[in-house]
This record gives C-alpha cells, sequence and structure tokens, in this order.
C-alpha cells in the first residue's frame, strides 16, 4: 500500500493587502510529521516558508508539482493539506492564496481548488482526504460550498476548520492554529473516522473559537472509513467490516470495495490478515467491480466513434431501401398493369 500527501502552509504574503499569519507554515509541517512518523506515510511532499528554495509555497513551484510531478504519483491514500489565506474568486471559483497571490485578480497567481481535485484524481487513489484550514470571514472568502460539492461527486472526504462567515482562528498560546491542534489531538485520541471526526472536531474547537468546522464524505459507507490506522481500535475495524459486508449484500459493489480495501490496508497496519470469510467476500466484490468496469469501458468504446456509428447507420439504412425497393417492384408492376391496360402503346412506351 502506498500512502502520499502534500501539505502546503503560508505564513508570508508579497503582497501587503494579504495579512501576514503567523502559524500556517508550522500547522503543515506538523501535519507533515504526524503523517510520516505516527502513520507511516511514504512520501509528504511540504511546500511552506520554511521550506527549500525548490519547495517554497509559491505560484510556480506549486503548478510544477500539479502539473508535471503528480502524473507520476500512484497511491491507494493521499491527503491534502492546506494552511493559510482562502478566496473566492470573480469567477465564482475557490482559490487558495500562496505567496505571490495578488490580491486584485487572484485567478492569476493563486491555486484553484477545482484545479487541485481534477489533477488529484489522476494519482488513482481510493482514498482522497482534503483538509483546508482558511478563514471564510467575508463575502470574498467564502471558499468551500463548491469545493465541497465537488469532493462529494468525488465520492472523497473533505474537512474545512469553518463554516461560513467565520474566522479560522490561530491562539498564540498554543502557538499553533486552532483547526489544526484539535484535529491532530483528535486523531491522537482515536477519532479516526468522518463520522467519529464529525462528532468531535466542533465541541472541541468551540472550546477555544468560535468556529464549527465542516466535516463532509462522498456517501454513508465513507462514514466509517479509517483514516488514521495507527490510532484505530476493535470497534472502529469492526464497524468497518460490517459496512464492507452490507454494501455487498445490498450489491453496492464499489462502496463494498473501498470498505474491504481500506478493512485490508487498516489490517496491514496492524499485522493482521482478513480472515477466510472476508478474503472470499472481498474477491466476490472486487470481481464484480471489475465485471461493471469492463461493461463500462466497452459502453465508452462504441461512444468514442461516432463517425463509425454514423457510417454503420448509413448502411443500414441503404440496406433497408434496397430490399424494400426488391418487394415494391411486383407490386408497382401490378399497378401499372391495372392503370394502363387499356392503352398498350402508352404502357409500352413507359
Amino acid at each position: 500500500m502506498t500512502k502520499l500527501a502534500i501539505t502546503i502552509g503560508v505564513n508570508k504574503y508579497y503582497d501587503k493587502k494579504i495579512p501576514d499569519l503567523k502559524y500556517a507554515a508550522s500547522d503543515s509541517e506538523k501535519v507533515r510529521d504526524f503523517l510520516l512518523q505516527e502513520e507511516n506515510f511514504d512520501e509528504v511532499f511540504c511546500y511552506t516558508d520554511n521550506s527549500p528554495p525548490d519547495k517554497l509555497p509559491e505560484y510556480a513551484k506549486l503548478i510544477r508539482f500539479f502539473d508535471e510531478e503528480i502524473e507520476s504519483l500512484r497511491a491507494d491514500d493521499f491527503w491534502f493539506f492546506f494552511a493559510g489565506h482562502g478566496r473566492r474568486g470573480d469567477d465564482q471559483i475557490d482559490y487558495l492564496l500562496l505567496y505571490d497571490s495578488y490580491l486584485k485578480d487572484i485567478t492569476k497567481l493563486s491555486l484553484s481548488v477545482n484545479y487541485v481535485i481534477q489533477r488529484l484524481q489522476l494519482i488513482g487513489a481510493d482514498k482522497i482526504i482534503v483538509t483546508i484550514d482558511a478563514c471564510r470571514n467575508n463575502k470574498d472568502s467564502q471558499i468551500g460550498k463548491e469545493t465541497q460539492q465537488k469532493i462529494r461527486k468525488m465520492a472523497q472526504v473533505s474537512i474545512f476548520s469553518c463554516s461560513r462567515y467565520e474566522y479560522s482562528r490561530e491562539e498564540p498560546k498554543i502557538q499553533q492554529g486552532v483547526f489544526t491542534h484539535t484535529l491532530l489531538k483528535a486523531f491522537r485520541s482515536g477519532q479516526v473516522t468522518p463520522k467519529k471526526l464529525d462528532e468531535y472536531l466542533p465541541s472541541e474547537i468551540a472550546k477555544l473559537s468560535k468556529q464549527t468546522p465542516i466535516v463532509n464524505f462522498g456517501s454513508t459507507a465513507q462514514s466509517n472509513l479509517i483514516l488514521t490506522p495507527n490510532y484505530a481500535n476493535e470497534d472502529d475495524i469492526e464497524n468497518l467490516r460490517s459496512d464492507a459486508f452490507t454494501a455487498s449484500r445490498k450489491e453496492k459493489w464499489y462502496d463494498g470495495n473501498l470498505s474491504f480495501k481500506n478493512l485490508k490496508n487498516v489490517k496491514n497496519f496492524k499485522n493482521l490478515e482478513l480472515d477466510q470469510e472476508e478474503r472470499e467476500e472481498y474477491k466476490k466484490v472486487r470481481d464484480k467491480v471489475s465485471e461493471k468496469q469492463r461493461s463500462s469501458n466497452k459502453t465508452r468504446s462504441l461512444t468514442d466513434f461516432p463517425e463509425s456509428n454514423n457510417i454503420g447507420k448509413t448502411i443500414e439504412m441503404l440496406i433497408i431501401f434496397l430490399v424494400f425497393s426488391l418487394l415494391a417492384m411486383p407490386l408497382m408492376e401490378n399497378i401499372l398493369s391495372v392503370i394502363f391496360r387499356d392503352e398498350p402503346e402508352i404502357r409500352r412506351k413507359i
């Protein structure tokens, strides 16, 4: 199993109309360390103010990553984490502001969330976690609604630090952003599924800040997916197992495949193996998914060549016309015989 992530944290902004932050960079680095050291991620690409020159959170460097580097990456799990300012552009698209973003026209030197989501899908990960810690405290910074909808269509998980018209606050006493501090605390205390996070984060964050986090997931089957296996307990694993068998019984093959694969990876993380019943049911689900994918590919192959389809239809119509003409000839002969029976000369001319 391959687990990858990218974490981005921006403290300083070149455009002085964008206020600087204190802990966005360190929050990003703390998430990186958590994933590498506690969840055994294979690699985390980290872009912060403290990174080497080729990994600074600047537009050209991040576009290079998403345009070029990401095409060679393949992962079972992929996490995207951003801490900094977010803003909605005049084009009604959500943007993440980077060091060199320009407030008067954020569409040119900021990271479009639409673009990020499109590029993340190239990785082919079964589980994509998008986490955004950004203020949404005015009409121009209402990022999230469109992003949530797109992630839901992808059947993936998204976590936002606050709701509309709220600040995502930094807290000097803990020298961190409130959201990231509480998120890492949640994972370490066993809140390892979207459902558990959705129940835990609002009340815990409320102790430090007036902001309401949002946890979204693509389907109910994902509510018990285990995001951080290191801190999962037996109940978490049993709930996931139950979801996998329920999805299979209801013939929801894609949900079942996702749950069984997550179950297998969690057990492997804990040096356990699937039992015989789980292996057999997982194989059945995988076979059904493969069958549906082959059927889907055949359907696409027919629609990928409309010109061929048009030629086929033309030939079919021509054959029908010729057959009809041959069948109609004796009938026409009889009709003409009746019409011209009293005028043989005319009939001969015809």
